[in-house]
């Protein structure tokens, strides 16, 4: 019998669907730990990394006999190798580029099911994209401010590219915005609340989806190409979201600027990239300055080439990168390692 300690529905979801039977659920923290009447297991989802929440990740891992650590978004790894333990199992929402020396690592893919169960059940969004009215070679869609974003909004074009930023790194409310920052998506009622962020989750036809989340067709319609500016662009890890997500479910070539072997961890999923267009050898530089205007470089180059012949030449990868990404069993593969696990506690 498996004592497993969870913190959220969501957890419970996955127990669920895990085929694992023999087990009592615990809420309660004080009453997990002192109950002695099975193997103990702990499954907690960390999005903040305060020392509070760490304390208490330290205290799952000196009680349970097994942890599953969910990482919902990897924004900081300096914690991961404290708690490189035989009794602990991370699920990433990405790779690390160096290897622990105890703890297996799952790929954690929330931000891949999530995007693609809300196209699935809302396929008309798709349907609205095309290539008939093109006026503009990328979308450069930056969102927030950060350094490689600048570099990226100094170095492209704006006359030739649709260039969009946030006006400042702090938090404002995206509503004000005008559309020299950002375009507010016409399929999505204006909340009444604030909105600072654009993981803000708001109501699609009944369906409930974040706002970065929803494909901006209006501006695809009118570029042939994405700038990818990932969220973070630290060398020791990958952290793939919606932002790479999102044009590859429109079927576009896309580049992306993140940290040093982005496109390599994003090959070991099984997705394919443009090397026979682009020279991605800027994933491999280590310094984020040169790699970012490396990468736009690259961008600005592919605006020379023809296009009838870029288009031909990247058909395949893109159409494989949307079926890949659509028919992938991304949450199934989690509740069968999530099973696999809890098997061998």
């Amino acid at each position: 019998m498996l004592n497993i300690y969870i913190e959220s529905d969501q957890s419970e979801y996955w127990l669920s669907k895990s085929g694992i039977n023999n087990y009592t659920l615990f809420r309660n923290l004080q009453e997990w730990s002192n109950d002695k009447s099975g193997k103990s297991v702990a499954m907690v989802e960390l999005i903040n990394y305060d020392d509070y929440i760490l304390q208490q990740v330290e205290f799952l891992c000196a009680t349970a006999q097994r942890v599953l650590i969910f990482v919902h978004e990897l924004i900081r790894d300096d914690w991961i190798q404290k708690f490189d333990l035989p009794n602990v199992t991370f699920f990433i929402s990405g790779f690390l580029n160096y290897k622990l020396t105890h703890s297996k690592i799952y790929f954690y893919s929330y931000f891949f099911w999530s995007i693609t169960d809300f196209y699935k059940s809302q396929s008309e969004f798709l349907h609205q994209l095309n290539n008939t009215h093109v006026t503009h070679m990328f979308d450069v869609l930056l969102g927030r401010q950060k350094p490689h974003r600048d570099i990226i909004f100094q170095k492209l074009s704006h006359c030739s590219n649709i260039v969009k930023y946030f006006p400042s790194d702090q938090d404002q409310d995206i509503r004000d915005y005008s559309k020299n920052y950002f375009d507010w998506p016409s399929c999505v009622p204006l909340p009444e609340e604030p909105v600072t962020m654009l993981v803000h989750p708001v109501t699609v036809n009944g369906v409930i989806v974040s706002i970065g989340q929803i494909i901006p067709v209006d501006i695809y319609n009118q570029t042939r190409y994405s700038i990818v500016a990932e969220t973070q662009i630290e060398n020791e890890f990958s952290f793939f979201t919606e932002k790479v997500a999102k044009p590859m479910l429109a079927r576009r070539l896309f580049v992306v600027v993140s940290g040093q072997y982005y496109l390599r961890n994003l090959r070991k999923l099984g997705f394919c990239t443009f090397s026979d267009l682009i020279d991605e050898s800027y994933d491999e530089i280590e310094s984020w300055e040169e790699r970012t205007q490396a990468a736009c470089a690259e961008a600005q180059r592919l605006t020379t080439l023809d296009d009838g012949l870029v288009q031909s030449a990247i058909v395949d990868i893109v159409e494989h990168n949307y079926q890949h990404l659509m028919n992938t069993q991304w949450q199934e593969n989690l509740f069968r390692d999530v099973g696999q696990i809890l098997r061998t506690v």
